[in-house]
């Protein structure tokens, strides 16, 4: 099993994004985008956009050199309560939208985030082949 550690970690507005109730995908000019890319918890269209440039470059490069497909893992845990939302059923990643997806939508790693974010300067996101 290949693995791959980002060195920065995730700044605290990717977290702060991760806990938000609303489904907002980043990566905005992807192929495939469409208004049924983002949802909120109350059925209405989210009229917010995300980005976050220099993370999803860095996860997009950690795909690419893990052979095109990962499995998403924080430093502590993994989205393995979420592969009911991926289209495939599996918690495999082929883009960075997908890994998004995954984290947004884990119990396992929202409880994990506001259970450690008072204690941890920054977060990693490790993908694995």
């Amino acid at each position: 099993m290949m693995h791959h550690q980002s060195d920065c970690g995730f700044p605290r507005q990717v977290v702060t994004y991760l806990l938000a109730d609303t489904i907002v995908l980043p990566g905005a000019g992807h192929a495939g985008d469409s208004d049924s890319d983002s949802w909120s918890d109350d059925g209405a269209e989210a009229s917010e956009s995300v980005s976050f440039p220099e993370v999803e470059s860095e996860i997009s490069e950690a795909i690419a050199e893990l052979g095109g497909a990962v499995f998403p893992k924080l430093n502590w845990s993994s989205p393995k309560d979420a592969a009911w939302i991926a289209m495939d059923s599996t918690l495999k990643c082929t883009d960075v939208r997908e890994v998004f997806l995954l984290l947004k939508s884990s119990d396992y790693v929202s409880h994990d985030l506001e259970k450690v974010r008072s204690l941890l300067s920054s977060y990693f996101l490790a993908t694995l082949k």
